[in-house]
């Protein structure tokens, strides 16, 4: 019986690396993984927003069977840790995964490059107010 796939989004998969270790990881940690390359260290409330993000987190991971174990109680949790019981299946899972983004690729190639372009295309140039607009109209 194969794994069925797990598509994580690249916040995800970083959030889930270090968690698939079968030790637990402090959400100081957790917070560090996620936010120590940004200028401003993250969000203001960064734990708690990793703990939103471990409680999305285990939305994706259940349909798969696989859980993430909170160590501490409630939002006093000190850290999390996938479920040791589980790590062969969310291997199985993720290279599943991984396959079926491969497959997906090589169907529709241009789809990422299409994404890409959309993103860079430049935004609508700022509406004109005021004196401006109205000179603009005249002319």
């Amino acid at each position: 019986m194969s794994a069925a796939p797990l598509l994580l989004t690249a916040q995800q998969q970083a959030l889930l690396e270090p968690l698939r270790h079968g030790s637990p990881v402090s959400v100081d940690r957790l917070v560090s993984v996620l936010y120590a390359a940004r200028w401003d260290g993250g969000p203001e409330d960064a734990p708690g927003t990793v703990r939103t993000l471990i409680y999305y987190l285990r939305g994706r991971l259940a349909p798969a069977g696989i859980a993430i174990l909170t160590i501490g109680i409630g939002r006093g949790a000190q850290g999390y840790m996938v479920d040791p019981e589980h790590l062969a299946s969310l291997d199985g899972a993720l290279e599943a995964g991984r396959r079926h983004a491969i497959a997906l690729a090589r169907q529709r190639p241009s789809a990422a490059i299409e994404g890409c372009l959309m993103r860079a295309q430049p935004a609508s140039p700022p509406r004109q107010t005021g004196a401006d607009a109205q000179t603009e109209m005249r002319l």
